[in-house]
């Protein structure tokens, strides 16, 4: 798989969610195989957020990945 750009991947994600009412959850690990990275740059989701703010939507991001915060989540439920 190439590696699509910030614009590419936006579309992709309007297209793919726009219509939703609730928000969508994504881990990094799910956009890096989406777009076809190993890793991506606060730019790259900067870019994502400018796109798809254009058309009304947002991309936000939290620094801890969602997988770590279920790792943690299923951890203390354990406890």
């Amino acid at each position: 798989m190439s590696m699509v750009s910030a614009k590419e991947f936006s579309d992709w994600l309007r297209l793919r969610f726009g219509d939703l009412n609730e928000g969508v959850a994504l881990t990094r690990k799910d956009i890096n195989q989406l777009t076809g990275r190993q890793n991506f740059s606060s730019d790259f989701v900067n870019d994502i957020h400018f796109e798809l703010m254009r058309h009304g939507l947002a991309f936000v991001t939290d620094t801890v990945s969602y997988t770590h915060l279920r790792a943690h989540e299923t951890r203390h439920d354990l406890v």
